[in-house]
């Protein structure tokens, strides 16, 4: 699946027309993927193959307006067409991991032997 996941992610990447747009992919793959992870019944209904194509999209359209970027919109509208939603979380977690690879970002975990406040962790 990852193979899968990563061509997704290449696509979307390419098409992404400046950091803002990034941005918009990277948080509205996380909260879809998110929703589809938790919620049950809107799982449900993107995994229903009665439902159409385009009545799912209404759904993520309504539930996420936030993110009616067309680009946005059209890659998941794919993903639900080529029955690919399934692996929403994957392409998301290697989105976020690419792109903050690109903006040359660390993402690490720190472990401290004592108590930390925040004007500490911000120096860190």
């Amino acid at each position: 699946m990852a193979d899968i996941a990563n061509r997704y992610v290449k696509a979307l990447l390419e098409s992404a027309k400046s950091e803002e747009e990034n941005t918009i992919f990277e948080k509205g793959l996380k909260e879809i993927s998110k929703l589809f992870t938790s919620d049950k019944n809107f799982k449900n209904v993107l995994l229903n193959p009665r439902i159409a194509s385009q009545e799912k999209l209404d759904v993520i359209k309504e539930i996420f307006p936030e993110y009616n970027n067309k680009t946005l919109v059209n890659f998941i509208k794919l993903l639900i067409e080529e029955k690919r939603i399934d692996i929403i979380g994957n392409i998301s977690e290697e989105y976020s991991k690419i792109n903050s690879s690109l903006k040359k970002e660390l993402n690490m975990k720190i472990v401290v032997a004592m108590q930390t406040d925040q004007s500490q962790i911000d120096a860190i």
